[in-house]
């Protein structure tokens, strides 16, 4: 990714995701500041991300036909290089945070993991001429009916939280490339069975 492409996307994605968490913050602590963020953090983010991608694509990929890595593994790149930046400063003297808030800098890397695949999907509908807000829909828990905090990007989260404090190089690519792509794989066949339903609703109501 270019320099330029990335503070494009710095300023289009990454900071409006933190915006959207710094202001669920203030609904919870209204009079507080809960984040502070660090002032080298576009920085270290595409430094890490440059680093992750090249060691991915030196490592895995063919070197005799080069290509670019796909849209799975560029999200899991950034991921890992979010969490590897940790730019969020979490005020944690501040009691009761929710999980949201004291794992914001997970919470932040899967909102942009996500914005990236959904970007590029977006991309796809547009060069066929359809423009449609295409987005990711997380799959239910069994258990997040009856408690509300087991949810899917809870988990994901929370097992990014500890893959961070005990050794970000333990941070898997390639595997949360391809939990991005069950995702994609998801939301595109529950969409495609809505299209489905509405068909057979619709000549069913033909008279």
């Amino acid at each position: 990714m270019k320099k330029h492409d990335f503070d494009v996307f710095f300023e289009t994605v990454i900071s409006k995701c933190i915006e959207d968490l710094e202001t669920y913050s203030k609904t919870q602590f209204p009079n507080k500041d809960v984040f502070s963020k660090k002032k080298n953090m576009r920085k270290s983010i595409f430094h890490n991300y440059q680093n992750k991608r090249d060691f991915i694509k030196h490592n895995y990929m063919s070197k005799e036909a080069p290509v670019a890595l796909d849209r799975h593994k560029v999200a899991a790149c950034m991921v890992y290089a979010i969490l590897k930046s940790n730019p969020l400063k979490i005020n944690m003297w501040i009691l009761n945070l929710p999980e949201k808030i004291v794992l914001a800098n997970e919470y932040l890397a899967f909102y942009v993991a996500l914005n990236i695949i959904e970007m590029y999907k977006k991309d796809e509908f547009n060069d066929k001429g359809i423009f449609f807000d295409y987005q990711i829909i997380i799959p239910k828990t069994y258990h997040e009916d009856n408690n509300p905090q087991n949810t899917y990007e809870s988990n994901l989260c929370k097992a990014w939280y500890y893959i961070k404090i005990n050794s970000i190089k333990n941070f898997d690519v390639l595997a949360y490339a391809n939990v991005f792509f069950l995702l994609q794989k998801y939301t595109d066949t529950y969409l495609e069975m809505e299209m489905i339903k509405e068909k057979m609703a619709n000549k069913c109501s033909e008279p």
